[in-house]
């Protein structure tokens, strides 16, 4: 009987450690293809960064480059009244026109963003309309009045009696 009984232990044991070795396999099996799904799922999220994402990007930070373009222009025409200020106010909106038309295209499946971009343009349209267009037809009159006034015979430079160099007219 110690006999029998010793061959059961021993049966056991082996069992046992063939249920062992099996479960740390399973477990290393388990484990890899847990890391390998999550090295796909990475890869999927840096292709989807690299091809849509960060272009996008690039391309937004370029949109905000030509609004400022255009109002550097459009804010130094109307100072000066020079029709050299207008070249980045134009170049701006071409520029903008031609992000305006590739976000699109780089954002065709976020809605949220597309929303972001058409509230962008509607109030990019907004300050065209009603503080750009207005003010550069405003300088151009006012330039021409300058000149005019400086044309005239027996008027000064300046709008004083006296020039700021101390002379008087």
């Amino acid at each position: 009987m110690t006999d029998s009984g010793a061959n059961t232990a021993r049966v056991s044991l082996r069992t046992l450690l063939w249920l062992a070795i099996g479960i740390l396999v399973t477990l290393f099996a388990v484990s890899a293809a847990f890391s390998v799904y999550g090295r796909l799922a990475v890869r999927a999220a840096v292709d989807d960064l690299s091809e849509q994402l960060l272009p996008a990007q690039r391309a937004v930070a370029e949109l905000t480059t030509s609004y400022v373009n255009q109002e550097t222009g459009q804010r130094g025409y109307a100072l000066t009244g020079e029709p050299q200020f207008l070249e980045p106010y134009d170049a701006g909106r071409r520029d903008a026109a031609a992000l305006h038309t590739r976000l699109d295209t780089l954002l065709a499946e976020d809605a949220a963003a597309q929303e972001a971009l058409q509230t962008t343009v509607e109030a990019a349209e907004t300050w065209r309309i009603r503080a750009a267009e207005p003010e550069i037809p405003r300088a151009a009159t006012t330039r021409a009045n300058r000149i005019g006034s400086r044309r005239r015979p027996g008027r000064a430079r300046c709008c004083s009696t006296t020039c700021a160099h101390g002379s008087r007219h």
